[in-house]
């Protein structure tokens, strides 16, 4: 586990300099390896569940209603999120998506495992095809998480974003999450070395590696702000911590009123606790606050 000290270390270094890391796009958009798949599927037992229960946390304090709704998790991979939101929310149905054969086999495992087979259901697809799959204003909620590094360029995501408007509903929302670029290559591997320095002896040695891959290839809360719809059904913003960005939310809120009374919902535990999810709340809860740009 990280220490408050090197947390604070890593938070002075990112806020003192201008920005210099270049991105360097990831080789593949989607994770087909065995080991990939392996170490994914034991994405439980690292740093990626502090992500998880963060979105699930921020959902859980949304005013929404979303009893009887339909979800998409986009880029579900073995579909840690997936079931995790059909089991935390009172959805009739979440849909899990992705571009990966072996990564959807591991989440229909889970799937099983966990019982959901009745609300949970998956499909193999691209997402920037997403809107020859479903109807307009099919879902209450779409999410996806850490997948939009894994994009080519910024053109290729703003028209991801402005699929996925079209397919929420008017008082739905739009809840995705990803990893931020810091400062400098040196600080980014700084921060892998940190947070996941233990990963080769849990055996997730190639999840530490595909980490260090996807934090030089994250985009800048400022590039994406460049992304962000306007002028539709909802409000676009990225919500961002301000000392060390460990994480961005890409939110759209719905302009029309909700109907319905809701149902409150639990803030998740997945189990992440401790030093690093306290700050990482704390961090969210102060964050600033992008909207579209240009």
């Amino acid at each position: 586990m990280a220490s408050f000290l090197q947390l604070l270390k890593l938070a002075v270094r990112q806020s003192i300099g201008p920005q210099r890391a270049p991105r360097v796009p990831e080789p593949s958009a989607a994770m087909e390896q065995q080991q990939q798949v392996r170490d994914y599927d034991r994405a439980g037992e690292s740093k990626l569940a502090l992500s998880y229960q963060a979105v699930l946390w921020f959902l859980s304090r949304l005013p929404a209603d979303w009893h009887n709704g339909r979800a998409l998790d986009v880029c579900c991979g073995p579909g840690h999120f997936t079931c995790a939101l059909a089991k935390h929310f009172p959805m009739r149905e979440v849909v899990g998506m992705d571009l990966s054969a072996p990564m959807l086999q591991a989440a229909e495992r889970r799937v099983c495992t966990e019982g959901l087979n009745d609300r949970v259901h998956l499909i193999r697809a691209n997402a920037l095809e997403i809107d020859r799959l479903f109807r307009p204003h099919s879902f209450r909620l779409i999410t996806s998480n850490n997948a939009l590094h894994h994009f080519e360029n910024l053109r290729q995501i703003r028209a991801l974003l402005c699929a996925f408007e079209q397919l929420v509903q008017p008082g739905g929302w739009i809840v995705l999450s990803d990893l931020v670029r810091l400062r400098t290559p040196e600080l980014n591997d700084r921060y892998v070395d940190v947070l996941a320095g233990d990963y080769p002896q849990q055996g997730l040695g190639q999840l530490m590696a595909d980490f260090r891959a996807s934090m030089h290839a994250a985009w800048l809360p400022e590039e994406l702000a460049e992304t962000l719809p306007a002028g539709g059904s909802h409000r676009w913003e990225i919500i961002v911590p301000r000392f060390l960005p460990t994480i961005q939310l890409i939110v759209a809120r719905p302009l029309a009123t909700q109907t319905g009374s809701g149902q409150a919902v639990t803030p998740p535990d997945l189990g992440a606790s401790g030093l690093e999810w306290h700050l990482l709340k704390l961090s969210l809860l102060t964050a600033r606050r992008l909207g579209p740009l240009g």
